[in-house]
């Protein structure tokens, strides 16, 4: 019986969470949906890889912006080992404290009233435009993660892009030439000597390209074959990770539109051991202080509008474990 209360109670979470609730808002009095929680989970755009990647790990905000401290330095006083009766040394940590403020995205959309009855009776319009609504605003949020910058566009926070920089800490090396593996091995190298561990690189389609060429022209590489049922072979080859040259560990190489040729990125995604235990946070995540949201904008002639809004902002603290190269050609 507890199981059968159970399952019941979670189909009538379900059905609540897809039920319309309307509400005052503060929005010029426009009616407000209450969330679009459901839609939105279900609709993972293949083009927004990091936005799917950091969503689980989003946290809820409270306040109006994000607020963390950020390890600038440790120095260790003395060793481990001190006399009897005496005291051991200490670690003296170093912070400065960081914030990032919830920032307005949305996007616009609507039916007419033919193309709702229409979809009365074939495909619901309204439904179809609400998704084709989320996945153009989830592609925004995509391409304002790596390139949203606050000096260009006060309304926008700063994306991957602009926080990843030597004036934050960051690993930048500005190759101005040709792509080499080194470059790659250099900056993993560099980031794991102060404490931390690259979780993805991002780059171009041509600088995806640079490296197939690079790792496949240095003849060490596995090539695995993947047959199908009819006995056809697929013969090309293209390499989806990076062996760091310390740990030994894959690291997942990311193709995207969204950062400009001559660029690659490297991110860390956790912080060190001894900062995350401190602080218990990550070193990147996605923080809503609303879902989004649909507001109906109202009635124009036979058109019915509507639009979807969210606060969010990009949390980085792991920006100083983090890599940039530029400049490749």
């Amino acid at each position: 019986m507890d199981k059968w209360m159970q399952l019941f109670n979670q189909i009538g979470e379900q059905i609540s969470g897809l039920e319309r609730a309307i509400s005052a808002s503060g929005d010029a009095g426009f009616p407000l949906r209450e969330h679009l929680l459901p839609e939105a989970l279900s609709v993972f755009p293949v083009d927004t890889p990091i936005l799917n990647r950091l969503m689980p790990n989003a946290l809820p905000g409270a306040g109006s912006a994000v607020e963390w401290r950020e390890l600038t330095g440790f120095s260790k006083v003395g060793g481990a080992f001190y006399t009897e009766g005496g005291t051991p040394g200490d670690t003296k940590y170093t912070f400065t404290p960081q914030s990032a403020g919830y920032k307005l995205m949305g996007r616009r959309f609507g039916v007419t009233g033919f193309a709702r009855a229409v979809g009365a009776t074939f495909e619901d319009a309204l439904i179809r435009e609400r998704q084709g609504a989320i996945v153009a605003l989830k592609q925004d949020i995509e391409d304002a993660i790596f390139n949203a910058d606050s000096g260009i566009n006060p309304l926008a926070f700063d994306g991957l892009v602009k926080q990843i920089d030597v004036a934050n800490g960051s690993w930048v090396d500005a190759i101005g030439g040709a792509l080499a593996l080194d470059d790659i091995n250099t900056a993993l190298r560099e980031t794991w000597e102060d404490g931390y561990e690259i979780s993805w690189i991002g780059m171009n389609a041509v600088q995806g390209k640079q490296i197939n060429d690079l790792v496949l022209a240095g003849g060490t590489h596995t090539i695995t074959l993947v047959r199908t049922e009819q006995g056809n072979v697929a013969g090309s080859q293209r390499v989806t990770a990076f062996i760091h040259p310390v740990t030994g560990k894959e690291v997942p190489l990311i193709p995207t539109r969204n950062l400009a040729a001559g660029t690659i990125i490297g991110v860390a995604e956790e912080l060190p051991v001894h900062v995350a235990g401190r602080q218990g946070q990550r070193g990147l995540w996605w923080d809503a202080l609303l879902a989004i949201t649909e507001v109906e904008e109202g009635v124009s002639g036979d058109n019915l509008t509507y639009f979807l809004k969210t606060y969010a902002t990009l949390p980085f603290p792991g920006r100083r474990g983090s890599f940039k190269l530029t400049g490749i050609v």
